[in-house]
């Protein structure tokens, strides 16, 4: 059996001064309004992505960082299975702009993340929420959440209303 894997470069300690502690679909996010390149040639070198990491997370913050991430998941979902509505594919489209940036900012994510140790890594594992579902059938439903969302909508549940009401106004109108 044939192993292949791809050089990860190691990260200076200083390199991780104030790299935010977050998952690789918000590195992603972040990087995505960053000044990064929309088209990095190969593999850049770690701190550079961190520099980028850092801009793109000091200009959205954390809700929306998260927020890019959450609903980018979601709504890049249902654009690739051909359920969103043109609202729902504006609403992506305004979040990510072009595949081949969004494309390089999980690239560059991927090797921010894989350089960082262990450690340092934020890992994003599910937990799973007993719901009835809706359903009414007397059964309940374990769901797997990401641990980060749930943490999310936790802290920021009276802002995530809001943003959902903005949609269904948008989707509505």
């Amino acid at each position: 059996m044939l192993s292949v894997s791809a050089p990860v470069a190691s990260v200076s300690s200083s390199m991780l001064e104030d790299v935010p502690c977050i998952p690789m679909g918000e590195m992603a996010a972040a990087l995505n309004v960053s000044s990064m390149p929309s088209r990095a040639k190969g593999a850049k070198l770690p701190e550079q992505v961190a520099r980028w990491l850092r801009e793109g997370y000091a200009l959205l913050g954390e809700f929306n960082t998260w927020w890019a991430a959450y609903e980018g998941a979601r709504l890049g979902l249902r654009v690739a299975q051909g359920w969103a509505s043109a609202t729902e594919k504006a609403e992506y489209r305004r979040w990510w702009p072009s595949e081949v940036r969004r494309q390089t900012a999980t690239d560059m994510a991927f090797v921010l993340f894989n350089a960082l140790p262990e450690s340092a890594r934020c890992e994003n594992p599910l937990v799973y929420i007993e719901t009835d579902g809706g359903m009414d059938d007397g059964c309940v439903y374990r769901i797997p959440v990401p641990a980060r969302d749930v943490e999310m909508f936790d802290k920021y549940a009276t802002r995530i209303k809001a943003e959902r009401e903005l949609m269904d106004n948008a989707i509505v109108s």
